[in-house]
């Protein structure tokens, strides 16, 4: 219990039920500084966010973040449809993602 004092949390953290700071959950961040907020803010598709994070990290073109991602996917290989296709699908990539272990 933090005794009904003001508590003022870092960047990457968030006030808890207890009145204490603690990390951001994996898949959240939070940016602001000297705050008392109890919630962060979800990582968007495309970034990831390990626990204790301030800014999102940006994924590269082989990992796969999805929305409220920690740790990112490895994506292993894309098929291109080439066959049967009009031409402006021939662009078109499905990836196929490892679970992370």
């Amino acid at each position: 219990m933090n005794n009904g004092e003001c508590v003022i949390c870092s960047a990457g953290q968030k006030l808890n039920e207890e009145g204490m700071c603690e990390l951001c959950d994996g898949g959240r961040y939070q940016s602001n500084e000297f705050h008392s907020e109890t919630e962060c803010n979800v990582c968007e598709e495309g970034t990831s966010c390990p626990p204790g994070t301030i800014t999102p990290n940006e994924c590269s073109g082989t990992e796969l973040c999805l929305e409220n991602t920690d740790i990112p996917g490895i994506c292993c290989e894309y098929y291109s449809f080439h066959h049967s296709l009009n031409q402006k699908q021939h662009s078109q990539h499905i990836f196929v993602a490892l679970e992370h272990r």
